[in-house]
């Protein structure tokens, strides 16, 4: 963002780029569910960036980039790296409205970069000491590979002032801190030279509002009227976009859904309750209902949102104890930041949760609440078919139990769920960490949500562990 944010600013636009990684997550389903929630509801452009969790499996892609889609600005897409299905899917994607950009590796472009290694100087670099390179070339090509070889490793993670505290994940399978300026350089000057056509287009025509109701297209003009235009071509896409087929023979991992319910899990409007950081929901008050945003700092990082309760600090088991509400809990030990001279917060990325508490009474939550009611506007009203997915705790510092704790609970009397008094019988599985709630029916499907006083669009969710040695860690409540 550092290299496009100056750039755009010459024209009077702000150029906002947001940190969104996290760590251990593969892009589906619950990132791909959760775009609201995670990446806001005014997003531009998208990153995909997950080939290491991903692996070869691209029914995730396809996922996560249908969902994309109905983010309300519906962005551009850039597809960094992976593989060859993921550049078929990305045109496909475009040839059903959708912008999508596939970056393939880079490598050809890092050859460019001069080696700090004495035995690769050669050619126009020939007189260039490794003392003369700027800091995000130095060390950082050595014997023609990158943050690998010789002092390269050696100083793959090197700040100058070094940033001091905890810094987790710096492991040998991760980009430097340099190969993710690189990155993020070429995505920034290829950006800049977006804006740059755009602007030359607009300036070479002398076109005004004069012909407002002409048939033919208006001429590339900074005009009222040719703004008109833009929105119209692009709200034409999303409809397109909207009602195009998904290619579900790509996602093998849905057929727990049961036959005709692909399309509304793959298209269907999605609310998402995370706990998960770095999110919007979480930075804008909206998981806590509070409506508060949370201080922004150059860089992607925030400070001042709620944290939770600490883990220390969950109650004991109680069988005696009344019903409660769900609780927002962290690990303090997670919050050992490292931080850099300027201030900058390194580790943004934590694995926070919604406490089941064991033994004791019925948990509740109502959802969406008010305030996440309020900024899913663009949906508010909408008729959801109601199904209700829970994802448990992935990663983190200490361990918590099988992720597949919900199905056996549930399986083995353990946990009682019920969603608007109606108790669920099963949990399907729909990934190694996200289950589906089925009916005693069958069905998934629990309607339009009736929680307070037969206003649709809400659901109560009750909670209840019969048990006095567990507790069950949800990351995300996903209804669709």
């Amino acid at each position: 963002g550092e290299t496009a944010k100056k750039v755009f600013e010459s024209v009077g636009i702000d150029f906002i780029s947001e940190n969104r990684a996290m760590g251990n997550y593969r892009s589906a389903p619950e990132i791909a569910l959760c775009m609201d929630a995670i990446f806001g509801y005014d997003v531009d452009i998208l990153l995909w960036d997950f080939a290491l969790t991903d692996g070869r499996n691209v029914e995730y892609f396809n996922l996560w980039s249908n969902r994309a889609g109905l983010i309300p600005t519906m962005p551009t897409l850039f597809v960094y790296g992976g593989r060859d299905e993921r550049k078929a899917i990305s045109e496909e994607l475009q040839q059903r409205g959708m912008s999508s950009v596939y970056v393939p590796d880079l490598n050809e472009l890092r050859k460019f970069l001069p080696d700090s290694s004495s035995s690769s100087s050669s050619g126009e670099f020939n007189n260039i000491t490794v003392d003369d390179l700027p800091r995000g070339v130095k060390w950082y090509m050595c014997d023609g590979h990158v943050e690998r070889s010789g002092r390269c490793d050696e100083f793959k993670w090197a700040t100058n002032p070094p940033c001091t505290g905890e810094v987790r994940s710096q492991k040998n399978y991760h980009n430097g801190w340099k190969d993710h300026m690189f990155i993020g350089r070429v995505f920034g000057v290829y950006l800049s030279e977006l804006l740059i056509d755009a602007v030359d287009e607009l300036l070479i025509s002398t076109h005004s509002d004069t012909n407002i109701k002409s048939l033919t297209p208006p001429t590339p003009a900074i005009s009222l009227e040719y703004y008109r235009h833009l929105r119209t071509l692009e709200e034409a896409d999303q409809q397109f976009f909207y009602h195009s087929d998904a290619h579900f023979s790509k996602m093998s991992m849905l057929e727990s859904l049961g036959d005709g319910n692909l399309t509304a899990f793959v298209r269907g409007d999605a609310f998402c309750h995370t706990a998960l950081l770095p999110s919007t929901a979480r930075y804008r008050g909206l998981t806590n209902d509070s409506s508060i945003d949370a201080l922004h700092h150059f860089g992607g990082y925030y400070t001042g949102y709620d944290l939770g309760v600490p883990m220390t600090d969950l109650t004991k088991s109680d069988p005696n104890k009344t019903d409660t509400d769900i609780l927002l809990s962290y690990d303090p030990r997670e919050r050992q930041e490292g931080v850099c001279p300027d201030g900058t917060i390194i580790d943004t990325d934590y694995k926070d949760w919604f406490t089941i508490e064991r033994g004791g009474g019925w948990q509740s939550i109502t959802l969406p609440n008010e305030a996440e009611r309020n900024a899913h506007r663009k949906n508010k009203n909408v008729k959801r078919e109601g199904m209700i997915i829970l994802c448990t705790k992935v990663g983190g510092p200490i361990i918590f139990p099988d992720k597949n704790m919900i199905q056996k609970s549930i399986r083995a009397g353990k946990l009682d769920i019920r969603i608007d008094g109606e108790l669920a019988v099963s949990a399907r599985y729909v990934s190694e960490n996200c289950f589906i709630l089925a009916k005693r029916n069958g069905s998934v499907l629990w309607g339009p949500g009736v929680a307070t006083n037969g206003t649709k669009g809400q659901y109560k969710i009750d909670f209840k562990l019969n048990s006095r040695f567990d507790r069950i860690y949800l990351s995300s409540i996903i209804i669709i």
